[in-house]
């Protein structure tokens, strides 16, 4: 009988050995799991953080492009109407005065 008895808790210290054993393993998953899903977190903030920077700099070239087309066009109508105010002012001169003298 004490051989059944010491049989038994040495069986049950075993089970309790095992179950120790698993509840360190199931947390020490969740501690990995957890470690796991915040590095994932990190990661895609840092990738949705670099697409951000690389769109903003993406339209920061597109709006420098587009700022010095405008810039060109508008240095293009300065010299437009420069030449035709050189070339019409002497005519337009003419034409108020002869409204103004009435001729």
């Amino acid at each position: 009988m004490d051989f059944m008895l010491s049989k038994i808790i040495e069986i049950e210290k075993e089970a309790q050995r095992i179950t120790d054993e698993a509840e360190t393993a199931k947390q020490n998953l969740a501690n990995e799991v957890e470690k796991a899903v915040k590095e994932i977190e990190i990661n895609l903030q840092n990738e949705a953080q670099n697409k951000l920077n690389q769109f903003k700099n993406s339209e920061e070239e597109h709006e420098k492009e587009y700022v010095a087309l405008l810039e060109e066009k508008y240095q293009q109508q300065i010299v437009f109407f420069s030449d035709l105010f050189s070339q019409k002012s002497k005519e337009w001169e003419n034409e108020i005065y002869s409204a103004i003298i009435g001729k």
